[in-house]
């Protein structure tokens, strides 16, 4: 998943980090505020939104509730030094304010999974365009055609 700050800033995580922060968090003593929905789809008539912060929708995270977020990741860090660098770096993420929970395209969603695996934190590098074989240039059928 991508959490996104209106400022552009963002910060790619697995969903099971994600859990693992609003469990820490709300053992820590954040009281979850809920999630503001997703901008709207002008396709569909608006839904009724209840406030859930996953799965991620694209759905707004106040903030007010980032902040408390933050401060309650804080304090669990400070308490359980093993609940790693990536909840740290999400506590600094909501500590700058509000932000979007949105899915990861494509090939992050595939390295995510794998980190849930492995175990391991990885940055999510950008999509690389496929290597392509050389092509030759395109022959003239005019050359290939006698000519009376």
């Amino acid at each position: 998943m991508i959490l996104y700050h209106p400022n552009g800033k963002a910060l790619v995580l697995s969903a099971a980090a994600w859990r693992r922060a609003l469990k820490a968090g709300q053992s820590a003593g954040w009281r979850p505020a809920g999630t503001l929905p997703p901008p709207a789809d002008f396709d569909r008539p608006p839904a009724l939104w209840e406030g859930a912060y996953e799965p991620a929708l694209g759905q707004q995270v106040s903030r007010p509730d980032a902040r408390a977020l933050a401060a309650a990741l804080d304090r669990a860090l400070e308490s359980d030094r093993h609940l790693g660098h990536e909840l740290r770096l999400l506590a600094e993420f909501c500590a700058s304010g509000g932000f979007l929970v949105c899915a990861s395209p494509g090939i992050a969603d595939s390295l995510s999974s794998l980190v849930e695996q492995a175990g391991t934190a990885v940055s999510v590098p950008a999509v690389a365009p496929p290597n392509l074989p050389p092509q030759r240039p395109p022959s003239r059928a005019a050359d290939t055609v006698p000519r009376p």
